[in-house]
């Protein structure tokens, strides 16, 4: 058999054929870790780099009006729920302000037919007609999956609602929105209150949502980039009162804008940890709005195998004409930290989430591996 003159004792068809095999075990074997969710944790951290990487963002077709502590407290008396009278004030003020939707992320379930009603109305008047979306609340299934919804007395045909859920990872942090949900009992598409705000903002006079809802993913990525983007915050009581000026109806920063209506008083308890730090839901909210169009769209998992075939041949090419320890160990550094430039260059291009994390750990491992095939074999040819 003919050997290679740069890689003493083997021939081109062992070294390869016996690097496939460490690779083909290598990367299996991190396919297996990889389902059982161990490296979660580094991929999660790989992609807040990657959001922290960006500068921040100012999001300015969204403002926010936060229910503040003292809102809570001299506005609605520390009630909880929030009186309903108190909430279409606001609601009115936010209309009369010419918003274009009005997106309420607060519980009204207890709400009469008469409350919402009234709510409704308050969005309605001379030169102002606001879309409104409730939160749809509830809670999830933990067996099945499936959601059981709140009811929403009174809800009318020109108003819209939605499933205000977020999904955590293992370490409780806000990462997902989800698109859509299944109701429990008729399993009917409820779909997420993210899509609804946009799909209006999108689409004037149409349904609540793209009819396609539940065609894709239940879930997609919140787009963290830079920490979060940044919104315009009003106080509720600061709303009520500069809604009734004269100057406010004329030039004011909730005119034509995505305006949601949320908590951020203690007492509502909806203060949840992010890649950005701690965020009120109401911003949560904002952020999973943003992502509709702003996504951060994950690979396909064969593209992650191709890179990791594509890198691992690469490194059985070096490795074979210059077969230096040396070599192996530079490979070995310089490889993860191309991954990393090139899952940059495709987030900040592209807006996809290329994880090398898998990669990483197979070249490695593969680097562990194929040493001890070639030494196995040099002990059978002796043998």
């Amino acid at each position: 058999m003919t050997k290679w003159p740069h890689r003493p004792g083997f021939s081109a068809w062992e070294h390869f054929g016996l690097g496939i095999l460490g690779f083909a075990i290598a990367l299996v074997s991190v396919a297996i870790v990889e389902r059982s969710g161990m490296l979660d944790r580094f991929e999660f951290l790989h992609q807040d780099v990657l959001f922290l990487s960006h500068g921040h963002r100012v999001a300015d077709r969204i403002a926010v009006v936060l229910i503040t502590d003292d809102d809570y407290k001299e506005l609605f008396s520390s009630t909880s729920p929030l009186r309903p009278a108190e909430v279409r004030d606001v609601i009115g003020a936010a209309a009369r302000s010419g918003a274009k939707v009005i997106a309420i992320d607060l519980d009204t379930s207890s709400w009469t037919s008469s409350e919402r009603r009234a709510a409704f109305s308050a969005s309605r008047g001379p030169g102002f007609t606001a879309r409104l979306v409730w939160a749809r609340t509830g809670s999830f299934n933990d067996a099945n999956g499936l959601f059981r919804p709140d009811s929403l007395e009174g809800l009318g045909e020109a108003e819209c609602s939605g499933v205000p859920a977020v999904v955590s990872d293992s370490s409780h942090v806000i990462r997902w929105y989800r698109l859509f949900a299944h109701q429990e009992t008729t399993h009917a598409i409820l779909p997420g209150m993210a899509i609804v705000i946009d799909w209006l903002d999108r689409n004037k006079g149409a349904g609540c949502y793209p009819p396609d809802v539940a065609d894709g993913d239940e879930y997609r990525f919140i787009n963290f980039e830079g920490g979060g983007a940044s919104f315009f915050h009003v106080p509720a009581r600061g709303l009520l009162g500069a809604s009734r000026g004269t100057v406010w109806p004329i030039y004011n920063p909730l005119s034509k804008k995505i305006v949601l209506i949320g908590g951020a008083f203690s007492a509502a308890r909806d203060k949840r940890e992010t890649p950005g730090g701690m965020l009120d839901g109401v911003d949560i909210l904002a952020n999973s709005v943003i992502s509709v169009r702003e996504r951060v769209l994950p690979i396909d998992s064969w593209v992650t195998v191709l890179v990791d075939v594509l890198f691992d041949l690469t490194v059985l090419f070096i490795t074979f004409f210059y077969p230096s320890w040396r070599i192996v160990l530079v490979s070995s550094l310089c490889f993860p930290i191309v991954l990393l430039i090139s899952s940059l260059v495709v987030y900040s291009a592209w807006g996809y989430f290329l994880g090398v994390v898998p990669v990483v750990c197979s070249l490695w491992l593969n680097r562990l591996i194929e040493p001890r095939v070639h030494r196995c074999l040099r002990v059978l040819r002796r043998r």
